[in-house]
């Protein structure tokens, strides 16, 4: 049986201002992961991160009703409309994180993060995200999964954290120690997040990173998959060309080319360098060779972590930590790697242990399995423009600052 998998993630792949389209992927991938009984998806809640929530639920809501996905067998915790297409639950935005970039938190005083729900049929808005995390974590020792015989194990559940930890550190808060030690025996944390030189963390962890030291010190089962591991592959414009895109396609993923290529041409220019000076030339991990040409495809590699383990190699445990500081979060906006446990841990206590895959297999072989997946998905649906995200905001300011001078220059030529 394949185990449970839970995704939280914020996705802007539909948002020209989107940090990137990543998670975009992953959810198309998941899908096709599902479809193969490689994994069983059994929901998928919506954070903030990439773009404030009200553009990322957006982005999932449109996305979902795009793919327009029905399980066969329903999930307890997912919610479903009356099309009986199951659509993703509503978590926590901006409001509850410390974005980790000073021009998105300028942009959040200005404009806040409430969400506009007006795709209700496509997502659900009134659907608390974490608390159904909690109960999605606590059924796994459940009766109602063991079996009336109690003698069959609960089927493993694992949570697959695409974006800010919010959602899941405010899940575990609501579980009683005795809980979180029942979730130990049958869950495994997956996040996407994490950086092993002592540098500055990814946008992930860094845009709420008292979340994310309140996992790390849960006595919970986590695997980090770090920038390190993430870089070791990259998506290029070959590659997207290889889906054979046009108006005639129905495939969904070119829903995401006009993004894809976005990010193609800007990441090499804005982000990678950066990125690759956390893999010194030299150390244990190698860049992708096509980072100077293409994108990370970071939630990708992370799903793929899940799913294909045995594509991933020197698997190791590692004590870490994120300091406290006087000033309060982001704070210098790093982790400390404290120590190399190595290939073995007991198990016994996670408080600050995490495991970590360092090495990608084969990239060639990575990169065609991923395009496999994303590639699999297809919809007869009319495919969900690109929303301005930012810029939507800033043109209404533009507008109002614009008929404000008109406004002063009439009035002063009238007082003439």
């Amino acid at each position: 049986m394949a185990a449970s998998l839970w995704i939280d993630t914020d996705p802007s792949g539909l948002v020209w201002t989107g940090l990137d389209c990543d998670d975009d992927l992953a959810l198309l991938a998941a899908l096709a992961l599902h479809g193969r009984g490689a994994i069983e998806l059994d929901s998928v809640s919506i954070c903030g991160g990439n773009a404030p929530l009200r553009h990322t639920w957006d982005d999932a809501a449109r996305l979902w009703e795009f793919v327009g996905w029905k399980r066969t067998e329903p999930s307890s915790q997912a919610h479903e409309d009356g099309r009986g297409i199951f659509k993703p639950t509503m978590g926590r935005g901006w409001n509850e994180m410390q974005p980790g970039v000073s021009l998105l938190r300028l942009y959040h005083r200005l404009f806040g993060d409430d969400p506009v729900t007006t795709r209700g049929g496509a997502g659900d808005s009134t659907a608390d995200a974490e608390h159904a995390l909690s109960l999605y974590l606590r059924s796994s020792s459940d009766d109602d999964h063991i079996g009336a015989n109690q003698t069959s194990r609960p089927r493993r559940r694992n949570v697959l954290m695409l974006g800010p930890p919010t959602n899941l550190a405010r899940a575990l808060s609501r579980m009683s120690e005795k809980t979180q030690l029942d979730v130990t025996e049958h869950a495994h944390i997956f996040l996407m997040g994490g950086e092993l030189t002592n540098s500055t963390l990814d946008l992930n962890f860094r845009s709420d990173r008292r979340s994310a030291r309140q996992i790390i010190q849960a006595d919970v089962p986590k695997t980090i998959i770090p920038i390190q591991t993430c870089a070791q592959v990259a998506i290029t414009s070959e590659h997207l060309e290889s889906f054979g895109c046009s108006a005639e396609s129905d495939l969904a993923v070119c829903a995401l080319m006009s993004k894809m290529r976005q990010q193609v041409t800007l990441m090499p220019l804005f982000v990678n360098p950066s990125v690759k000076e956390r893999l010194p030339p030299g150390g244990r991990w190698t860049a992708s060779p096509g980072i100077d040409r293409g994108f990370v495809p970071w939630d990708l590699v992370a799903l793929l972590a899940v799913s294909h383990p045995h594509e991933f190699s020197e698997w190791e445990y590692h004590r870490v930590s994120f300091p406290e500081c006087a000033g309060g979060e982001p704070c210098d906006g790093t982790m400390r790697s404290l120590e190399d446990i190595g290939p073995a841990f007991g198990g016994s206590d996670w408080r600050g242990v995490v495991r970590v895959p360092h090495k990608v297999r084969n990239e060639t072989r990575l990169v065609e399995l991923m395009l496999d997946l994303v590639g699999n998905i297809t919809t007869e649906n009319e495919r969900p423009h690109m929303s301005w995200g930012y810029i939507g905001d800033l043109k209404g300011i533009g507008i109002a600052t614009l008929s404000f001078l008109y406004i002063s220059f009439r009035l002063r030529r009238l007082n003439r």
